[in-house]
């Protein structure tokens, strides 16, 4: 404790502030939440061989954030930009691999 103390009174020490804890505002929380709902959702109708179109007609009028999210998947991991193309074999099978482990069951 004594060497503490006289390092905190030597001019010489320097301190660096450290973040210890970021704490997000709930609306950053909701929305990271809506953005992994639509991305399993996409990884899901991409596994199934759905067109990006189709797969937004099935669910419907759903918030912007979820909306955008399936959008994202469809063209980050499937390389979708449109809604009428399908997901290749191998993209399928890519989207089975990754949410293999979770049982992703319709409501």
């Amino acid at each position: 404790m004594e060497s503490l103390i006289k390092a905190v009174r030597d001019t010489s020490t320097i301190f660096k502030a450290q973040i210890v804890a970021v704490i997000k505002p709930s609306d950053v929380i909701e929305r990271e939440y809506l953005t992994a709902l639509g991305k399993i959702y996409a990884l899901g109708r991409i596994e199934k061989g759905r067109k990006r179109g189709d797969a937004l007609k099935e669910i419907g009028n759903i918030r912007d954030e979820i909306r955008d999210a399936i959008v994202d998947t469809y063209k980050d991991f499937a390389g979708i930009t449109n809604d009428l193309e399908s997901p290749s074999a191998t993209i399928r099978s890519q989207a089975t691999a990754l949410i293999n482990p979770i049982k992703i069951e319709p409501r």
